[in-house]
Parts: structure tokens; sequence; C-alpha cells
């Protein structure tokens, strides 16, 4: 096995990085992005990614139907506002804190949620990209051969 300060590698040659973003926290997804203003994007993800995980702490004491139903009600404010947040206007402040709340309600349902390629979720779960490369399915694939295996060699 070879140590770098940045990824560990494997004899099977996978790289697994060697630590991984905590609970909460946004990864970045790599996914082909909306044709819009880049800096806005910019400026929109950025900031995302301070508030959601904020909202994520504020909702960890909460019961599941308080952030389904704060989830719900998120839902008419980006709605009707959306497009202030995309391009200004006078509830740019609103639709945004909306959409933070929506994705921090929507990070506790189960796969957690992905938006302008990040990614939030507070429980890891197969093919979550903060599950270092080689360990979701391929994990799970192997498990499952050598239970076959075992199997097959019993009389």
């Amino acid at each position: 096995m070879m140590e770098s300060a940045r990824n560990l590698e494997f004899a099977e040659g996978v790289e697994i990085p060697a630590a991984r973003p905590p609970v909460g926290q946004a990864v970045e997804v790599r996914q082909e992005k909306p044709n819009r203003d880049g800096a806005a994007l910019e400026v929109l993800t950025t900031m995302l990614q301070t508030a959601v995980p904020l909202n994520i702490f504020q909702m960890q004491s909460w019961t599941a139907d308080q952030r389904c139903e704060t989830g719900r009600a998120q839902a008419s404010t980006i709605g009707s506002h959306g497009d202030d947040l995309l391009y200004g206007g006078k509830h740019c402040a609103e639709s945004f804190n909306a959409l933070a709340k929506g994705l921090a309600a929507l990070a506790y349902q189960p796969g957690g949620v992905t938006f302008l390629g990040l990614h939030w979720c507070v429980e890891e779960h197969l093919d979550c990209p903060r599950r270092p490369y080689g360990t979701a399915a391929q994990t799970d694939d192997a498990k499952e051969a050598s239970a076959g295996e075992g199997a097959a060699e019993k009389p």
C-alpha cells in the first residue's frame, strides 16, 4: 500500500479519499448545471453551502412531521418567487431562505437531496457522494458474491 497526504491507494488500484466531509456538509456532485448566468449561480451555490447546513443543524431536534411540514410550506414561496431568487427582486431573501429550509428538510429524507451539483444528507446511504469511491454498490456486490460462493461449497 502506498499512502499520500491526500489519498490512499489500495492494491486494487482504487483510490479512496483519506477524509470525508462531516454529515450535513455540502458535497459537490459532478453533473451538468443549468445554462444560466454563471456568476449568479456561483453566488447562489456558495450561499447554499452555508445556509443549508445551518438549517439542517436547526432541524436536528425536530420530528419528521415538523420537517416535512416545513418542507411543504417552502414550496409555495419558491414556486411564487423563485424568479426573484434567480434574477433579483423584492422577494429574493424570502425565496433564498425558503430554498435553504426546503433543501435542509429534504436532507433528512432517505438518499438526501442534490441541487445545483451539491448534495446534502444526514445519513450515509448507498451511492452517497460522501462515501469513498468503490465502497457503495461494489462492496455490496462483493458481499453477495462471497455469500454465494460459500453456499455453493456446502454439500
